[in-house]
This record gives structure tokens, C-alpha cells and sequence, in this order.
């Protein structure tokens, strides 16, 4: 169903009546500023298609056409009715998608910045759709088939430490039993070493001894050639006087400063050239305020300026809207204002009273039928049925018959009785007997009479019975008051015609004196006949225009008088001076001022600076004599002339000697008598100090050494041989270390049987998961992940994961992304590709829709902004599909053209709604879409230089590598892969390949399978890069580990991401302090989670041939061994 025309008459939010035709029955443009009605088109379409959908407020008229096949729809909507027409015949409403998902047809930015309630209903339907009655997830998560992260490493590890251990426990048993025989051998040895440590530190104290003894002597000798003054010296004398002369020197300087800037001030003084007196600063503030104010009323002048052009402009449009005559002025007097407005008032009220009289004598009724001849039948009708009243009947007759039974009953008593009184009452009964008889033949009589003249008046009846009388008689009774009616409007007719003949002759008045009134105030009648209220309005704004010109005139006038007296102190104050300018405007004059107040502060700043510098000459004055006097009482002190500072540094500088001197004196005079200590009682020793034998005493010394030398050793060696024959055979250790070996191989079976049977259970689901969701994945889901591809040039490929929830996997990183990790652009896309999936499963069985697009790609890239084009350009041409896009800006017309191919029917609201059409935006251009350097001519390494083809890095997955690593035999088709298909890396090559698109770009299928080998290649190959490499550490598992606090979090995260994320170089660099005061139990607790998380890998890096032979392995199947070197060659090539 194919939109064709729409019509907006009434619709809450939009004022304007609005019609758009000619809408394409493929692609439509529609542009608009904002509030031009764009959207209001989409919601126009849903009021008519969705019945349920009701206006909060406001009226609704709209209408649609629409051609479907041959047919056309029309459907009109007023208020809540809506009326569905087949070629002009009333028929029902088409079948359409259900009204909860009307809302995937109208896509807007915001519907595709975020996932709405449509898409939440999308995403349930999967889910039912998907589910198959098994709950895989909960069993999936059974105890029974939970696989730890590095399940069995632990009971692995283990068994080795215990084996080990086993291992060494037998060692040391055996040596044990070998050496029991030792223990008399060390007994003797560890007593002569004993003895010999003793002489040892007694001859060492000895040598001590005589060293001190001969420094002592050599210092008293040396101490003997300095001079006695030393002993006055202190050692800061120097400092001191050159401290002394340099304050000397600089106090000297500020002198010769202070009398160069006293210049200066002078100078700056006579320079200013104001000479006495100075002004002074009440004088300047004055000159400034009345400078200030000249500017404020220079200000207000301007904007009563401004406003008296404005009342000028007022006057003159209002003089021209009034038209007065060739040379004459209107002259809208208040009495004639005041007259012109009752005029006017007066013309209103007849106008609007014929009018009102004029419509009710249309509705009068002139044709009078006469009532009189209707009343008379009536009343014959009437008459007739009062006598043949049943009720009047039978009283007459029950009369009757009472009367005659009471004269019988009285003439019977009369009789029986003999009484002549009772014949009275017989007779008066039998007379009323006979009246009630009279009475009843009178009836009858004047029913007769009634019915005579009711025939002579024209009443004819078939049957006189009271019913039918009766009927008869209720016709007349209608006739009768229709004919009052008639006569009534009749005569309201009649006073109505009067009464208008009055008020025309009163108009025809009124509009001679409002004629005669506008000759006399000089307007153009014309204006008052149009409309006098205009014409008051007109006349009050001239009048007001004209006072407000007057009056603004007046405060201009006062104003300049003001400004010029405020002029007059400041221009007194600058010819005082000799400053006031040529020009005296208020500019010219602040100029002036302004050169005054700088002259008057700089005379100002040069007394002040004279007083200071004056104050501070007299103070270093002072200081410099009493520098110069400390200086001379220093030579003093030492004896020496004053200004001999050569022989002042000379006796300095042999101080400190003189000082160590005596201070090494004095040391080795107590270390002697220490020394002497305790060894001064053994005659060997002291006599070999006193004869100074010093090499007597060292070969003393040897002799000892070496027999004490092995006294720790040999003690130590005796405690553990002691100690291990104590304790073997008691701690049990080797049964232990035996029974621990054996708990430990059953602990490993046990995992690695439990770690099997999880692994064929998590198989089997996995497979069993798989092969439901294959067969039963939804149409839309498969639809929407064949669109989303194509949108992001099969980079990303969209899916369910186990909850029921969307999952993106970016073929390029290799990892999974949740939908608000995605950017603005991929995450509309994604959006977009489940609507229109989404779309197309919904018109299975109903009438399809025209797609509305407002503005949905804008923030789209020009490479993505063609894709999506593409694909709707699929949709309009392949599906026939129509497609209305929404934009504010006409240049998308260049766009969309260059996009689809053709050119674009395209509709301007502004142009719709306003009578004036756009330019068309002809003038802008579109950058060309970037181009791939062709590779003909040049050699693979530089194509891929031209090209910028990133170095390989293994560890940011397979899916990363660039397409020419994997294609230096076969360039053009990686030409063809990056300029056609934007497919630059194996990740978005294996998933365009998975697609219906794959045949596309890769026509021949052998040639698809061969890239797919490719690319399973090199995923072995990067697996083989990565045994022992470990996974990549970022921040986050920085943060995870628990092992790293916030103050260095970014050192370490900064050093992981140099190290490209290598687990192990990072460790290695924490412990070698590359980080600064991370601590070594930190680094041991990192190292430990690394491992037990799985990022680091004990297994050996293999080399480049290990790796080779790896993929021959893993992948040998998939292509000749020659061929799989070669790619592996390249690979290895491309390696950063």
C-alpha cells in the first residue's frame, strides 16, 4: 500500500491546513525547517492507519490516498469516525500490522539513540520464538558441569611438590648412615679451632695496640711545626669577612643606585611639565564625574534619537496607511475621532441587525392556509362524538331502567298495601323514566345533525364509527394548528419587511454622514466604508506618533543644553594647563583629561619616590660605616695589618689540618690505652709491641687463623649430623612423604575424571543449544543480523546469547560487546536493522506500509551513510518497499541522489505551507567517497606502504589482522575487498562470508572456501603465538586482582600498556622496581592472581618453526602444506 496523497485539516499541535501530493512510490524526500510539519505527517498517517489511536486534545480532520496494486484507497478521519473507500466505493479497512508495532515504520533519532518499548516487544518475540522448551541455562549451571578456571592445576602441582619431596626424603637418609662415623673426628677438630680463636683475638688486639702506639707518635711530630697563632683561628674567619665586604660592596651600590633613581625622579618631574601648583584630586574627580555624565546623556541622547526616528516612521506610515488627499495633510481631530467611532458603531449595529432580520424573513413562510372552514369541521367531529358517548349512554339508560323499577315497585306497595301515598312516588319515578328516554332519542337525533354538517363541510368517512371519528378528527386538529402557524409566520413576515425598510433607510443615512465626515477630517472615504475600526486605529496612532515626535524633540534640546554645561568645568580645568585639543567634542576632551590625570600622577609618583629614596640613602649610609668598621677589628684580632688578607688565607687554610691533628692525637692516645687492655700481662705480646716487631706479631696472627678459621664449620657441621641421626627413623618422614605421594596422584585422577565428565556434559549442550538455535532461529533475527552487517561493513555480527538478550561480537577485536558499549552511529544501526527485520515479518498477511525516516543519519559516517543507503535502495527497488525520508536540510537531496543513484522525488513544506519555494540546494557538493590506491604497477610491500597496513599484533586476536597479510598473491581482490566492500580485516572478512553477501563479493565459491581457510590459518597461527604469552593485561584486571591500590593504579596500568599487556614482562618489571615503591608482597599477590585467573601461561613461547609446525597440525586439513608455510611466512612477515 503505496502513500500518494495526505491531507492535515485538523490535528492537535498543528494550526495550518496542509497538503502534500506526488509522494514517490519508491523513495520521497521530504525536507522542512523545524515546525515546518515533518513529523506531523507520521503522525497524521498513524491517527488514520491506527484506530486506536486516540488525540489528547484537539479535533481531527485528515485524509490519505493510497494505491494498492490497481486499487485506490481513500481513508478520512473526523474525530473518532474513520471511513476506508475502494475506488470510491465505502468498503472495509485493509488488514495492517497490529497497532503495538505501527511504531517500527516511524524511525526517528530519538527512537534509534536508544532501545524503546518497541524494541523491548521485538526482543520478547525472539524469545518465545527461540525458546523450544528446554531450559539449557538452568542446567547448564547444574554443580555437575561447573569448570573452574585452571581446574586440576592445583592437584597437578601438588603432586610434583610430593613426588620431590619423596625423592629427597631417600637422599638425605642414605648420606645420614655415611657420616655416623664422623662425629669423634669433628670433636677434636672443634677444640683445637676453639683455642686458636682465642690467640687469634688477642694477637689481632696486640697489632691494634702498636698501630696506635706509632700514629700517636707521628702526630705529636707533625703538631710541632704549626705556629701559636693558630690557636686563636676559629675557622669561619674567611666567611666572616667576605660576608663583611660583600655587604660592604652592595650597601656601596645601593648608594650609587639611590642617587641614579633621585635622578630619574627629578627628571620624570620637570618632564610631566605641569610645574606648581599640581591639580588636585578633588579637581580631576570633579572633571571625571562630569566627564561621566557626558557620557550618560550622550547615551541617552542616542536612544531618544533612536526613539524619535521610530515615532517619525510611526507618523509616516500612518499618514500613508490613512491616504489622504494630493497635497493635503489628515487632521484626525479627537471630535472627529470621537465622531468617526460612534459612526462606526452605528453602521455595526445596522448592519449586523439586517443581516439578522434578512435571515429570518428568508425563513419566513408566506404560503397561509385559512384555518376557519378546519375549525367548523372540528367542531361538528367533536359534537358527534359527545353524543355517542358510551358512558352518557348508559346512564341515560340505567336511569331509565331505576325509575321504572321504583314506579313498579311503589305502585306494587300501593296496591298490596292499600296505600294511596304510595302512588306519588310510583308517578314521579315514571316520569323520570320518560325524560331519560327523551334524552337518549335527542342524542341520537343530534349525532345525526353532527354528522350532516360535518359531510357539508367536507368531511367524508367510509365508517362513522368513533374510531375512525376519532382519527379523522386528530388530522384536523394537526392541520388546524399548522394553519395558526402559517398565519403567524405570516404575520412576522410582514413586521420583519417593515422593520427592514426602516433600517436600510437609516444605513443609506448613516453612510452619507460617514461620508461627509471623511471629506471633512481629509480622508479617502473608501478607508471609513472598509472599515472604521482600522480607521480609529489608524487616526490614534498618527496623533500619537506626532505628540511623541514633539515631545522627544523638546528632551533633545534639554539634553544638549545639559551636555554642554557638564563641558564647560572640564574644558576651564585642560586650557588652565595648556592641554585642551583642537578637538572639543566629548572623545577629544576625555583624551585631554585622561593626558592631564597621567601628568598629574607621574609628578605625584616622582615626590613620593624622591622622600623614599632620600630616607633609604641615610640608612645605608649608616650601615656601610659600621661594615667597614668590623672589617678592621677582624685583622685586629688576628694580629695582622689591616688588608692582609693573603696571610688571613693562609693561616685558614692550614686550620683544618691543625684541627684534624688534634683531634686524631687525642683519639688514638685513648685507642692506645684501650688496646693495651687486657693484653698488657703477657710478655710475648707486650714485648713484641715495645720493640714495634710488627711482622713478629702477624706471623703470630697466620699461624692462628687457620687453625680457627674452621671452628663455626666445623660446629655447624657436628649440630646437624647430630640432630639428623637423632631424629631419623623417628619422624617417620619417608613414610609420610610416601602415603602424601600417592593421596596426591588419586586427588588428580579425581579432578581430571570430574573435569571430564563437565566438559562432555558443557559439549553436549553446547551442541545440543546450537544445533535448536540453528534450526529454530527466527526470520527477523537472521534478517536483522544480515542488514546489521552490511551496515557496518561486516565488522560486527549481531546475535542472542543464552538470556534472550542481543549480543554484538566485533570481528575485528575478537570480543563480545554489551549494546551501551557501542558508539552513537553502531548502535543506531543496530536499532534500525531489527525495525526494519522487524518490518517485514510484520506484513506477513497484511496490507504494507510506506517507512518513515526522520533524520536517522545524521550522526552517521558518509562510508555508513552509503551502506544504509544501499540497503534501502534494496528495499525500494528489490522488496517495494516505499521509503519517505524526513530532513531539515535540503542538501540531503545531493546526498541521497549520489547515494541511490537516481534522482529523488523530493517535497518542501516550507515551500507547501508558505507559497515560496526553496532554492534548490544545486551549490553543494559532496567530498567523493575515499578511494583504495590501486595496486597494479607496484609490489605487495608497497601497495601495503601506499596503503598503511598496520604491523601484526597477536595479541589483539585474529580477527584484527589486515586482509593484506592473508592476500600478497591475489592484490586485486584485496582491492576489491577494501574499495567495494569496506571489508579491511580478517574478522570483517570471515563475517561478510557468512552472509548471503559473501557470494557477492566473492563470486566464485571455491574462492570463498580458501579465504575461509586463510583465515582459519591464521587463528591457529595466533594461538600458537600466544601458548605462553599469557592473555593480555589491561585495567581492568588490574583493578580485579584486588593487588593494586588507587595511589598506583595508573603507573602500573601505564606500564602493563607499554608492555603491550604482557603478563609476565609485567611482573618481571614491578620486581624490578620500574614502578617506584610498589611493594614485593603487592607484586607476589598480583603474580598469584594473574596465575590462577589464567593470565599467565607455564608453557613454554614457541619460535617462529615451532609455530609453523603448531598450524601445520591444527589446521592441516585445511589447505596443501605448502600453501599453509607460505601464509604462515607472511604472517610471520608481518609481525610488529
Amino acid at each position: 500500500m503505496k502513500l500518494r496523497e495526505l491531507t492535515i485539516t485538523h490535528l492537535p499541535g498543528f494550526s495550518e491546513r496542509l497538503h502534500v501530493d506526488g509522494f514517490d512510490t519508491g523513495f520521497t524526500l521530504v525536507t522542512g525547517p523545524n515546525a515546518s510539519g515533518k513529523s506531523s505527517l507520521v503522525r497524521a498517517l498513524r491517527h488514520l492507519v491506527a484506530q486506536d489511536a486516540v488525540p489528547r486534545n484537539g479535533a481531527l480532520t485528515l485524509e490519505a490516498r493510497f494505491q494498492a496494486g490497481d486499487d485506490t484507497l481513500v481513508v478520512t478521519r473526523s474525530g473518532q469516525q474513520v471511513v476506508w473507500q475502494r475506488n470510491g466505493q465505502s468498503t472495509d479497512a485493509p488488514e495492517l500490522p497490529p497497532g503495538d508495532f505501527l511504531r517500527c515504520y516511524w524511525l526517528s533519532m530519538g527512537d534509534l539513540l536508544q532501545a524503546g518499548s518497541t524494541e523491548t516487544a521485538i526482543l520478547e518475540q525472539l524469545q518465545r520464538e527461540l525458546a523450544g522448551g528446554f531450559d539449557l541455562t538452568m542446567v547448564r549451571q547444574d554443580p555437575l558441569f561447573e569448570i573452574k578456571a585452571r581446574q586440576g592445576r592445583s592437584e597437578s602441582s601438588t603432586l610434583q611438590r610430593k613426588e620431590k619431596a619423596l625423592a629427597e626424603c631417600r637422599r638425605e637418609y642414605a648420606a645420614l648412615e655415611r657420616e655416623r662415623d664422623r662425629l669423634t673426628e669433628l670433636d677434636e677438630r672443634i677444640e683445637a679451632a676453639r683455642t686458636a680463636r682465642t690467640e687469634v683475638t688477642r694477637t689481632q688486639q696486640a697489632l691494634e695496640w702498636l698501630a696506635a702506639r706509632q700514629r700517636r707518635r707521628e702526630l705529636e711530630s707533625e703538631l710541632a711545626t704549626f705556629p701559636e697563632a693558630m690557636e686563636r683561628l676559629h675557622g669561619n674567619e674567611r666567611e666572616r669577612l667576605d660576608e663583611l665586604e660583600g655587604y660592604r660592596d652592595r650597601l656601596a651600590e645601593q648608594l650609587r643606585d639611590n642617587r641614579r633613581q633621585q635622578d630619574e625622579a627629578r627628571e620624570e618631574k620637570r618632564a610631566a611639565g605641569l610645574g606648581d601648583p599640581v591639580p588636585e584630586a578633588s579637581e580631576l574627580a570633579s572633571a571625571r564625574q562630569h566627564l561621566e555624565e557626558m557620557d550618560r546623556k550622550a547615551a541617552e541622547r542616542a536612544s531618544i534619537q533612536e526613539r524619535l526616528d521610530e515615532a517619525g516612521a510611526r507618523e509616516s506610515r500612518a499618514v500613508a496607511a490613512l491616504q489622504p488627499p494630493e497635497g493635503r495633510a489628515p487632521e484626525p481631530t479627537p471630535e472627529a475621532v470621537n465622531q468617526a467611532g460612534e459612526l462606526a458603531e452605528q453602521l455595526r449595529a445596522v448592519r449586523l441587525r439586517l443581516q439578522e432580520l434578512e435571515a429570518r424573513q428568508d425563513h419566513a413562510n408566506t404560503e397561509v392556509e385559512d384555518p376557519e372552514p378546519l375549525r367548523r369541521r372540528i367542531n361538528e367531529l367533536r359534537r358527534w362524538l359527545r353524543q355517542l358517548e358510551p358512558a352518557r349512554r348508559r346512564g341515560l339508560f340505567a336511569g331509565s331502567a331505576v325509575a321504572l323499577v321504583a314506579a313498579a315497585l311503589a305502585a306494587m306497595a300501593g296496591l298490596f298495601y292499600g296505600l294511596p301515598l304510595a302512588w306519588a312516588p310510583a308517578m314521579v319515578a315514571l316520569v323520570a323514566a320518560g325524560w331519560s328516554a327523551q334524552q337518549c332519542v335527542s342524542l341520537v337525533t343530534s349525532a345525526r345533525e353532527a354528522r350532516r354538517r360535518a359531510e357539508e363541510e367536507g368531511v367524508t368517512l367510509e365508517n362513522w364509527q368513533p374510531e375512525p371519528v376519532s382519527d379523522r378528527l386528530r388530522e384536523l386538529e394537526t392541520a388546524l394548528a399548522r394553519a395558526d402557524y402559517q398565519q403567524e409566520s405570516a404575520r412576522q413576515a410582514r413586521r420583519l419587511s417593515e422593520e427592514i425598510e426602516k433600517l436600510q433607510e437609516e444605513h443609506s443615512q448613516l453612510e452619507g454622514n460617514k461620508q461627509a465626515l471623511a471629506e471633512a477630517v481629509g480622508f479617502e472615504p473608501t478607508l471609513i466604508g472598509e472599515s472604521a475600526a482600522r480607521f480609529l486605529a489608524l487616526a490614534a496612532e498618527l496623533d500619537q506618533a506626532r505628540t511623541e515626535r514633539a515631545r522627544l524633540e523638546q528632551r533633545l534640546a534639554r539634553l544638549d543644553e545639559q551636555v554642554e554645561a557638564e563641558r564647560a568645568p572640564v574644558r576651564t580645568l585642560l586650557e588652565r594647563y595648556g592641554l585642551l585639543p583642537d578637538d572639543t567634542t566629548t572623545a577629544g576632551l576625555r583624551a585631554g583629561f585622561e593626558d592631564l590625570g597621567r601628568r598629574a600622577d607621574t609628578v605625584t609618583s616622582a615626590d613620593q619616590a624622591l622622600a623614599r629614596l632620600q630616607a633609604r640613602r641615610e640608612e645605608v649610609e649608616a650601615d656601610h660605616r659600621e661594615q667597614v668598621d668590623a672589617i678592621a677589628a677582624l685583622y685586629r684580632k688576628l694580629d695582622l695589618p689591616d688588608g692582609e688578607r693573603s696571610r688571613l688565607d693562609a693561616l685558614c687554610e692550614q686550620l683544618p689540618r691543625h684541627q684534624e691533628l688534634c683531634a686524631a692525637l687525642k683519639t688514638e692516645a685513648r685507642a692506645e690505652q684501650q688496646q693495651a687492655a687486657g693484653i698488657e700481662t703477657i710478655d710475648e705480646l707486650v714485648a713484641l709491641v715495645e720493640a714495634d716487631d710488627r711482622a713478629g706479631l702477624e706471623a703470630r696472627l697466620s699461624r692462628f687463623q687457620q687453625q680457627a678459621e674452621a671452628y663455626d664449620q666445623w660446629v655447624e657441621e657436628r649440630s646437624r649430623l647430630a640432630t639428623r641421626l637423632d631424629e631419623a627413623g623417628r619422624d617417620r618422614a619417608l613414610e609420610t612423604a610416601r602415603f602424601e605421594r600417592d593421596r596426591a596422584r588419586e586427588a588428580l585422577a579425581d579432578a581430571y575424571d570430574t573435569t571430564m565428565m563437565a566438559e562432555a556434559g558443557r559439549f553436549l549442550l553446547a551442541d545440543v543449544e546450537q544445533a535448536h538455535r540453528t534450526e529454530r532461529e527466527p526470520a527477523v533475527l537472521a534478517d536483522a543480523r544480515e542488514r546489521f552487517a552490511r551496515f557496518t561493513h561486516h565488522r560486527y555480527e549481531l546475535g542472542m546469547d543464552e538470556q534472550g538478550r542481543f549480543r554484538v561480537r566485533d570481528r575485528d577485536r575478537e570480543r563480545e560487546q554489551a549494546l551501551d558499549e557501542l558508539s552513537t552511529g553502531t548502535h543506531m544501526q543496530l536499532l534500525m536493522a531489527v525495525r526494519l527485520a522487524w518490518v517485514r515479518e510484520l506484513e506477513q498477511g497484511c496490507e504494507p506500509l510506506p517507512l518513515f525516516l526522520d533524520e536517522v543519519l545524521t550522526t552517521s559516517d558518509p562510508e555508513r551513510f552509503r551502506a544504509i543507503a544501499a540497503s534501502l535502495r534494496t528495499l525500494v527497488r528489490d522488496e517495494g518497499r516505499q521509503v519517505i525520508y524526513l530532513s531539515a536540510e535540503p542538501a540531503d537531496r545531493v546526498r541521497w541522489e549520489e547515494a541511490l543513484g537516481w534522482s529523488v522525488t523530493h517535497r518542501d513544506l516550507q515551500a507547501l505551507r508558505s507559497g515560496t519555494a526553496t532554492p534548490e540546494p544545486d551549490r553543494y557538493e559532496l567530498d567523493p567517497p575515499a578511494t583504495v590506491p590501486a595496486p597494479e604497477g607496484l609490489a605487495p610491500e608497497d601497495w601495503a606502504a601506499r596503503l598503511q597496513v598496520p604491523a601484526i599484533r597477536p595479541r589483539q586476536g585474529a580477527g584484527a589482522i589486515h586482509l593484506f597479510h592473508l592476500l600478497r598473491d591475489d592484490l586485486p581482490l584485496a582491492h576489491h575487498l577494501l574499495q567495494d566492500w569496506r571489508v579491511d580485516t580478517v574478522g570483517r572478512l570471515e563475517n561478510l562470508l557468512a552472509r548471503p553477501a559473501g557470494a557477492g563479493a566473492v563470486p566464485e565459491a571455491e574462492q570463498r572456501r580458501e579465504l575461509l581457510a586463510r583465515g582459519r590459518v591464521a587463528r591457529a597461527w595466533v594461538a600458537a603465538w600466544q601458548q605462553g604469552r599469557g592473555q593480555p593485561v589491561d585495567r581492568n584486571a588490574l583493578e580485579a586482582s584486588g593487588a593494586v591500590s588507587d595511589n598506583f593504579i595508573e603507573p602500573v596500568a601505564a606500564l602493563a600498556e607499554q608492555l603491550e599487556g604482557d603478563p609476565r614482562a609485567l611482573v618481571d618489571a614491578l620486581r624490578e622496581g620500574q614502578v617506584a615503591r610498589f611493594r614485593g608482597d603487592k607484586t607476589d599477590q598480583l603474580e598469584e592472581w594473574l596465575d590462577r585467573e589464567g593470565y599467565l601461561d607455564a608453557r613454554e613461547p614457541l619460535d617462529a618453526e615451532a609455530r609453523e609446525r603448531a598450524v601445520l597440525l591444527e589446521a592441516g586439513q585445511e589447505a596443501g602444506a605448502a600453501a599453509i608455510r607460505q601464509w604462515v611466512a607472511w604472517l610471520e612477515a608481518g609481525l610488529a
